[in-house]
């Protein structure tokens, strides 16, 4: 199985674990034009929710932008202390018991046994090249694919000035680049 795919099973886990809305989360973070109108319309009733969740994952993944990131954001916010608990997932807890419980009383838990979301959305953060800041920000920690920004700069260039560019970058860059994008027509 390839990163990226491996990377959408475990968003999915993460998503299917926590039982998120991913309509309401995709259209909050911008990226709502790829989810299918029978998801949008069932949400988890759809007949092929499994298959239509991965395949919004996936065009969202290959639009890689800001609002991707968003999303990854967001899920992270959504994953408390509480569902990452084995003791609170089988109702083993006393903490919910208590009147006014929420997710900062998880916090200090010496109780707390790791079931795992957690990992699983850090795992497929790294796989995507990603991982989180100390503010809860998703920051991209791969380094950049250097034909990507150059095909990138040469396309924006190229609805100006070409010169432009070939007078700024290496000219074995422009060569590699003009090369990719032969391939890829």
């Amino acid at each position: 199985m390839d990163t990226k795919s491996d990377a959408i099973e475990k968003l999915y886990a993460v998503i299917n674990r926590l039982n998120i809305d991913v309509v309401e989360l995709a259209d909050s973070a911008g990226l709502g034009s790829f989810i299918l109108d029978n998801l949008r319309q069932w949400r988890r009733s759809d007949f092929w929710y499994e298959s239509n969740v991965r395949s919004f994952l996936e065009k969202a993944i290959e639009y890689d932008n800001k609002e991707l990131e968003m999303f990854l954001e967001e899920l992270n916010r959504r994953i408390q202390k509480y569902d990452c608990c084995r003791r609170f997932e089988s109702g083993k807890c006393e903490l919910p018991r208590r009147s006014y419980w929420n997710d900062s009383i998880c916090q200090e838990c010496e109780k707390f046994l790791d079931n795992g979301v957690k990992s699983l959305f850090l795992r497929a953060l790294e796989l995507l090249g990603y991982s989180i800041d100390e503010g809860g920000f998703i920051v991209l920690i791969q380094p950049l694919d250097a034909e990507r920004e150059i095909t990138k700069i040469l396309s924006e260039a190229a609805k100006v000035d070409i010169s432009v560019a070939e007078k700024l970058l290496p000219e074995d860059s422009i060569k590699k680049a003009k090369e990719w994008l032969k391939c890829m027509c």
